[in-house]
């Protein structure tokens, strides 16, 4: 049963009181049988539940709409610079990827209602198409940031959102970033809580909690109610889907789940806006989110204390940002890797063989397979190949996953395949052991948790760094426009409209 009683005496009703009905509900009531007292108990029991399921609906529907702009702080604002510094340019450096011309190419064909523009392209589409698209171009490469707290890479599907309805609305930029902020507010604090919960990692987070930030921020620059916006959540729940599957199988649907959301986020708002009614009771019932999602798991959260809890940060300040151009859970046994190469100064031709201990199954720890039918898509998620690649290149970016890079690297495909993978040793820690030809053997192990996915991973320069790398790997725009993007999204927040803003910076191919 996924509500229980330790969680219904959490509500809002004092725990004292229940206690004092359930041993008095005969005189309270008059009731003649036990059974009449168990009836009774269990109204009362899934009314309570109801109420603070309601509850933490309107609450996050509050902190979406009702935050006024003064209350975001400078902090925040910095931190969603940072992000869209990054998502335009692992926008550019995914465009070409594979997979994503064929998204927008069929995006182009539906047609419909030019609301917002698909960024680089420029082609206009109806809001939630160009939402789709522009989130696609964001996780292409899996290069985009992740949200520790509740693993999402909720970026992907709040900023498309945002943009695509701040376009619709004519808002301007401060709009468009507090929209966002507070749109990976609600995913966050939603998120945190969930990952917190989940009895398992077969359903995709980014896509099922992140719907509701884009839903949020949508609601925002619509300017709806409370009760519309909690409307808009009911109506996303409807929409809230995403798996693993398509990553286990190296498929392409992989990068466009966090698409589907954003997409319905949008349509969720405007829907909501038109008076559709959605369901308020959605997180915390029977039927509802961390319900039917797995996030069950004891304790379950409380409007109160979990969601509602008092905050010294935004969410958004808590955005990671990744190296490289691959599933996060690889990132430790590359930098390993690197480090181990580049101290002992080895290539691939002085190696007798690595050994990985990264854990044997799971997101990345499965041997190489070069027949895969997605080879982009299969180096991202195989640590071996991750490895042997990275102890040849010193890097792991988008120039060493394209397809035609992995078929004439033979050599890293080749030594891929004898990798020995291994569980990890440890707690978090992953562990890279090369044995060279000469029977030195060399050891170096990374921390996830004490490096890796922190707000502190990637600086400011860093991000500006791997801004400039992407935009160079895509030959899409010179070094001159880049500077202007990025003097544009520093000034974004002064009074700019959005879409003096995308038609200056965004709109490359079609001038």
């Amino acid at each position: 049963m996924c509500f229980n009683k330790k969680f219904i005496f959490r509500a809002n009703v004092s725990n004292i009181l229940l206690v004092t009905i359930k041993k008095n509900v005969k005189q309270f009531l008059g009731l003649k049988s036990l059974m009449s007292t168990f009836v009774f108990l269990f109204i009362v029991n899934v009314t309570f539940s109801q109420e603070n399921d309601r509850l933490l609906s309107r609450q996050l529907a509050e902190i979406a709409v009702l935050t006024d702009q003064n209350k975001i702080t400078d902090e925040a604002i910095k931190a969603a610079k940072k992000a869209l510094i990054d998502d335009f340019g692992v926008s550019f450096a995914g465009f070409y990827s594979p997979g994503v011309q064929e998204v927008l190419d069929q995006e182009k064909y539906f047609g419909g209602t030019s609301q917002a523009t698909v960024w680089i392209d420029g082609t206009m589409l109806a809001a939630p198409d160009a939402a789709f698209v522009n989130s696609v171009f964001i996780h292409a490469l899996d290069l985009d940031d992740i949200h520790i707290p509740s693993i999402t890479h909720i970026t992907s599907v709040v900023v498309p959102a945002a943009f695509a309805v701040g376009q619709e609305q004519n808002a301007t930029g401060r709009e468009v970033l507090e929209a966002i902020i507070l749109g990976i507010e609600i995913s966050g604090r939603l998120g945190r809580e969930y990952h917190a919960r989940k009895t398992h990692g077969a359903f995709l987070p980014t896509s099922i909690i992140g719907g509701f930030g884009a839903t949020a921020a949508s609601c925002r620059l619509l300017g709806l109610s409370v009760e519309q916006t909690m409307d808009a959540f009911g109506i996303f729940y409807a929409h809230a889907s995403g798996n693993r599957q398509a990553l286990i199988d190296n498929t392409l649907t992989k990068r466009i789940q966090p698409a589907i959301a954003s997409r319905a986020g949008v349509v969720s708002a405007y829907f909501a806006q038109k008076g559709i009614s959605g369901p308020h009771h959605i997180f915390l019932s029977k039927r509802g989110l961390f319900c039917i999602y797995g996030g069950e798991a004891e304790p379950s959260p409380t409007y109160k204390t979990d969601i509602d809890g008092k905050r010294d940060h935004f969410e958004i300040e808590q955005l990671a940002f990744k190296k490289y151009a691959c599933c996060g859970a690889g990132h430790p046994a590359i930098e390993a890797a690197i480090e181990l190469a580049e101290r002992n100064k080895i290539s691939l031709k002085d190696i007798d063989n690595i050994e990985i201990f990264v854990g044997i199954g799971g997101l990345v720890g499965v041997p190489w397979n070069p027949s895969s039918e997605n080879l982009h898509v299969a180096a991202q998620f195989c640590a071996p190949y991750e490895v042997v690649s990275a102890i040849k290149n010193k890097r792991f970016g988008p120039a060493e996953i394209t397809n035609k890079m992995i078929e004439e690297d033979f050599e890293v495909s080749e030594i891929s395949k004898k990798v020995i993978i291994r569980d990890r040793p440890e707690g978090r820690k992953q562990k890279v052991v090369i044995t060279l030809k000469d029977g030195t053997v060399l050891e170096n192990d990374k921390n996830i948790h004490e490096k890796f996915f922190t707000k502190d991973y990637m600086s400011y320069n860093d991000i500006i760094k791997k801004f400039r790398g992407n935009l160079s790997f895509s030959e899409l725009i010179s070094d001159d426009r880049a500077n202007l993007l990025l003097k544009g999204i520093e000034e974004i927040q002064d009074e700019i409209n959005i879409n003096d803003f995308v038609d200056e910076h965004l709109k490359i191919m079609n001038i």
